[in-house]
């Protein structure tokens, strides 16, 4: 009778403690504090207050959207900038046809829109915390050139 070779527990309980790893950092946030869910109520908000919009596409289970919402937006210089726009979050497979309205794609992307429709500007991706301001500062000052 042959004797069967142990089984390795190792690569076993290692990818099992990635895969745990993954489902912890792909699960959703809760939406920031202060974040407009209804786009149309949102425009209105815009529209009564002049200010412009900031409008964050995300979806259920994109990594970088739950880095976001983790590790920039809580961050009190980020919440400050944001203070000046009315930010709204559209859910890419739950609200498509906003998303479809901006030609955006992918998640997360962020732009600055003005009342109107207009987008004065549009980064995608997980950006970080000095980068974001970086965004946020040239659409409020009017500098802002559409990037990807």
């Amino acid at each position: 009778m042959k004797s069967q070779a142990p089984i390795r527990w190792q690569p076993i309980v290692l990818l099992a403690g990635l895969f745990g790893l993954y489902l912890l950092s792909v699960r959703s946030a809760p939406p920031p504090e202060g974040w407009e869910t209804d786009f149309d109520q949102a425009v209105a908000e815009a529209k009564a207050t002049g200010k412009n919009l900031l409008v964050a596409i995300n979806m259920r289970g994109c990594p970088p959207c739950s880095m976001m919402d983790r590790q920039v937006l809580p961050e009190p210089r980020v919440r400050a900038a944001i203070a000046l726009f009315v930010p709204v979050r559209v859910s890419l497979d739950r609200q498509p046809e906003i998303a479809q309205r901006f030609n955006v794609f992918g998640t997360p992307t962020y732009l600055v829109v003005h009342a109107d429709g207009t987008i004065l500007n549009q980064r995608s991706g997980f950006l970080p915390v000095d980068e974001f301001l970086a965004f946020l500062d040239q659409a409020s000052t009017g500098s802002a050139a559409k990037s990807q």
